[in-house]
């Protein structure tokens, strides 16, 4: 592994610290983005109409509070007396910022997919040149020579691929999965504002 880092060269350090970035964000995106933690099946059922809302029977969302469900479920009940034009302007606003928050670091893995493949190229170009420069002192007669100095060149941009397509496939994963979750979010609040009034 060390060896294969020595051969690609200097351009092996961006790529290593873009993957070491990439595979924490994953991480945190995989812990954060769950159903359980956005919008829990238990609190989708316990108010499964919007009888409870504005009333003293709300129960508030108790132990799902921190969930982005949660958040909106209390403030359609403190809401609740609003038309529903209103409350929903001001769900939707609640609303925004938590999803904004769904979408915190996915930048960071589509610039990790765009730039480590450029970083790997820009090593394989510094490494033909070295090669190209070693053949313009030596000759073109040591062609294992000249062999293993392309393949070397090379290394950079197959561990720049390496890092940038998990980087990607994982930056589109996240990406499908909160459109789900908001779809899964905008369904539950207007089912209880529409059961409102």
């Amino acid at each position: 592994m060390f060896e294969i880092f020595a051969i690609g060269g200097m351009m092996m350090f961006p790529i290593a610290f873009a993957s070491i970035i990439g595979v924490a964000v994953i991480v945190e995106r995989l812990l954060s983005l769950r159903v359980s933690k956005i919008a829990p099946q238990e609190l989708r059922n316990l108010y499964a109409t919007g009888e409870t809302f504005g009333t003293t029977d709300f129960k508030g969302s108790g132990e799902f509070s921190s969930t982005t469900l949660g958040v909106i479920y209390s403030a359609i009940n403190q809401y609740a007396d609003l038309d529903k034009d209103e409350l929903k302007e001001k769900v939707e606003e609640i609303a925004k910022h938590h999803i904004h928050e769904m979408y915190r670091y996915l930048d960071i893995l589509s610039t990790i997919s765009v730039a480590t493949p450029l970083f790997g190229l820009l090593g394989t170009v510094l490494g033909m040149i070295d090669v190209f420069e070693q053949i313009y002192l030596a000759g073109v007669e040591d062609a294992p020579l000249l062999a293993g100095g392309i393949s070397q060149a090379l290394v950079s941009t197959a561990a720049g691929l390496s890092v940038a397509i998990p980087a990607l496939l994982f930056h589109r994963f996240f990406s499908a999965k909160i459109e789900g979750l908001v779809v899964l979010i905008d369904i539950s609040a207007t089912k209880i504002i529409e059961s409102l009034r």
